[in-house]
Formats: structure tokens, sequence, C-alpha cells
């Protein structure tokens, strides 16, 4: 910082480098420019470098520098997103709460942006912004002295014991995980979101502390699909083989998820538990059209009807009941 009545008489340059000394691999000299005020000189300009250099040169000698100050903003780091409890193909149904981590170096508060692509990821529509793990920095802070002040609390009961140290160094290590990660939880309310297969993006950004121009974004991507619509029973067919016992088939499908489970169930007897038909000719890996059978099952006695549940692979169940021939 110069002050702005010597500024005519001189001229600040500077340079950058990664060695000690400077040499060949260092930058060449700038002129770095000056704030509105004429009394800073913003360094941003300069090449990245671990050490920097500077030199003046006077125009006038009447002129006495007495201390050269130089600050720096580290530069803004972007957060990291793990543990995202939506893997890709999931299919959402009904309210699901999504869950996330997201750590930032910079301790910088955060935020959650989450979005939905219905053209493969070409372009994406908002669903809720501004989901925030924790309120403001200074909530954070009246954690932190909270913590510090049951800390201290707990020294006065344990003055004599020899761990008091180890407990405070604990202590203050769980101070800073708390500061560098933040957990975010969402509950999505997917009979808002259109069905069908989307592209989910969760946007973490470092928005509340860094602003709108310096904010950093961490981006996970999830290729999911959203049904709230139970799979269709096509047919059911149920009969009496010549050992009297029953024979069921049923012909199902779904269309937006695979089918995944046909359980019988016998009523009024719920001694007994469902008993699960078998895909006919094919796995359900990925298949929205299959064929249930159920071979030879014996007939409870005093069962006079019988329902058959058909499920998809977000949870939603179609069922249907028939009389026992």
């Amino acid at each position: 910082m110069v002050q702005k009545d010597l500024m005519q008489g001189i001229e600040v340059e500077c340079r950058s480098g990664n060695t000690a000394t400077p040499d060949m691999t260092w930058s060449s000299w700038i002129t770095p420019a000056r704030d509105e005020q004429n009394v800073d000189f913003d360094l941003s300009s300069l090449p990245d470098g671990r050490y920097m250099q500077y030199r003046l040169r006077y125009r006038k000698f009447d002129r006495f520098v007495s201390r050269v100050d130089v600050t720096y903003q580290p530069k803004n780091q972007v957060p990291v997103i793990s543990n995202v409890s939506v893997n890709s193909n999931d299919v959402l149904k009904g309210t699901t709460t999504i869950t996330l981590d997201a750590a930032d170096v910079d301790l910088d508060n955060m935020d959650l942006e989450l979005a939905f692509s219905d053209d493969g990821g070409i372009s994406f529509k908002p669903f809720v912004s501004d989901v925030r793990a924790r309120t403001s920095d200074k909530s954070k802070e009246k954690e932190k002295e909270k913590d510090k002040d049951q800390d201290r609390d707990k020294d006065k009961v344990e003055a004599k014991q020899p761990s008091k140290s180890e407990s405070k160094a604990e202590s203050s290590k769980k101070a800073e995980a708390y500061a560098s990660t933040e957990k975010f939880s969402y509950a999505l309310d997917t009979k808002k979101v259109a069905e069908g297969d989307k592209i989910m993006r969760l946007k973490v950004s470092d928005r509340p502390s860094a602003g709108a121009l310096d904010m950093r974004s961490a981006v996970a991507f999830r290729a999911v699909t959203i049904d709230n619509t139970p799979p269709v029973i096509d047919d059911l067919v149920v009969v009496k083989n010549n050992a009297g016992r029953l024979d069921i088939e049923l012909t199902g499908h779904d269309a937006l998820s695979s089918l995944v489970d046909a359980i019988l169930r016998w009523h009024n007897r719920s001694d007994i538990e469902g008993f699960a038909l078998q895909a006919k000719g094919a796995t359900l890996n990925d298949t929205r059209h299959a064929v249930f059978v159920g071979k030879d099952l014996t007939i409870p006695a005093d069962c006079k009807t019988l329902t058959v549940e058909l499920y998809d692979k977000g949870g939603n169940m179609s069922s249907k009941t028939v009389h026992i021939p």
C-alpha cells in the first residue's frame, strides 16, 4: 500500500515464481493495477507461484518508504460431495429422503440445489434451491462457543485428572470436523415431479459464504426414475389341476420401472406366509413385462379366495382377488 499523495513519485513492479531465488522460470516484471482510490495495488494479475518479489522505482527522490504491507486472500476451494443416498438407476416414489455429505476446506457455509432433466442432461429445471445444513456462519460460531463452554465446565470438574489436555484436543478435533463437513437432508415429494426417467443433479455451492461472484460448486448426477403408478395386472388365471392343487399364472406390466415380485396370499389365513410366484422363462432384470407362475399349490383348509400382489421396483403394488375354483 502506498499513500495517495506519494503515488506520483513511486512506481511498483512485481513478479512471481516457484523457487526461493529468482531464476529464468520466474514471470516477467509487471506493474499491478491500482484500485479506484489509487491506494492499494491489485496483484491478481500475477501468475500463480509460491514466491513473490516486488521492487519500487523512485521517479522523485524526495520520497521515503518506511513499510510495505502485502496481504492476500486464499483462493476459494471447491466443495466435495460424498455419501449420496441415491444411486443411479434407483426408482423413487412417494416422499424420499435424500441425504449427502459435503466438505469445504475453507469452512464455508454451503447450500444444496436439486434439479431434474427430462432430456438426458441437456437442460435442467431446478426443483429446490438454498437447502441448508446450517442457517448461517453465526449459528455455527454459536455452536462452537457452546462446545467450548461445555469443555470449560468439564475441565472445572476434571481439573485434577491427567487426561484433561487429551480431552480438550479431542473436542477441538470434533469442532473442526463439524466446521468442515455438512450433512444435507431433503425430503423429496416425488409426486411434485413428473413421472419418468430423469437425470437428477445435486449441486452444492459455497455461495452463502463466498457470494455469487466467487462461489465454487460441486455436482453429482444420478439417473433415476420417478414412478408413483402401480403396475398393471393384465391377466390372472387360477385353475385346479388333476391332483386337486392350484396352478396360477399372472401376466403383468409396468410403464416406468421393472417388475420385481408377485406374492400369493390366502384369505383368512394370516398364519400362512405369502408365497412368491416364480418368473416364467426369464429373470426380472429391467423387465417391464413378465409372467409369474405357481404350480401344484396346496389349498389351505377353509380358504375360498386368494389374492395376488404385483410389485414394481419402486415398491408400487397392484393386487387382484379371485375365488378358488
